[in-house]
């Protein structure tokens, strides 16, 4: 028998790619706002991974804290991101990110600042905040910023911004401001950082309560 050839309906118009679509997400406000509160957040992450062990040994603590005190911070995320959708009912993402970025600041103070190991592993449970809550906020608002069709891109988009231009920043910068003042003081200006974007986080939670009021 003669085999059927389907002809393509050359009718239906060529759709716009999904890498231009969110690339053009980077125009809204909320969206570079959002990048912009991630990048810098992320960069403070720097002196943490980077010199954990110079600190404590600055400051005098057992050879084993850094790897206890990495235990802590991975059992908080893991409790964090395993309750993700929980959080989420709590609090709008937004809302969230405020908390994150404030909690960071006292995490990164008091770790610069921490003379016993009861402090130091303490002040790492915010770790759940710092990457666990972070993450989870950050995905939900740009899931809700980027259309559907373009999602998958956005999101990739995110981390490349987040996580890629922030790790570059907070890497190269980490040991040249080590070698300049000192471990402790990285870690209090980490602290300091995270303190001057919260009114950007504030600014980014009130525009997405608007948002959500109009909607």
């Amino acid at each position: 028998p003669e085999s059927e050839t389907k002809v393509p309906d050359v009718r239906e118009p060529p759709r716009r790619p999904p890498l231009k679509e969110a690339l053009g997400q980077l125009l809204v406000p909320d969206v570079a706002l959002l990048m912009l509160v991630g990048a810098i957040h992320w960069a403070c992450q720097a002196p943490y991974m980077m010199f954990l062990v110079s600190l404590c040994e600055h400051n005098g603590l057992p050879a084993q804290t850094p790897g206890f005190a990495v235990v802590f911070a991975v059992i908080a995320e893991f409790l964090v991101l395993s309750n993700s959708e929980r959080l989420l009912s709590w609090m709008r993402p937004s809302s969230w990110l405020v908390a994150v970025v404030l909690a960071t600041g006292l995490r990164w103070y008091l770790t610069a600042n921490a003379t016993s190991v009861g402090l130091m592993l303490g002040a790492q449970l915010l770790h759940g905040l710092s990457f666990g809550a972070f993450l989870v906020s950050v995905v939900a608002l740009i899931t809700r910023q980027i259309p559907e069709t373009s999602r998958a891109q956005g999101q990739a988009l995110l981390y490349l911004m987040v996580f890629g231009l922030g790790g570059i920043l907070g890497n190269s910068g980490a040991g040249y401001i080590k070698d300049l003042a000192g471990v402790a003081s990285l870690f209090e200006l980490a602290a300091l950082i995270q303190l001057a974007i919260a009114p950007l986080a504030i600014l980014l939670a009130v525009r997405a309560h608007r948002e959500h009021k109009t909607t």
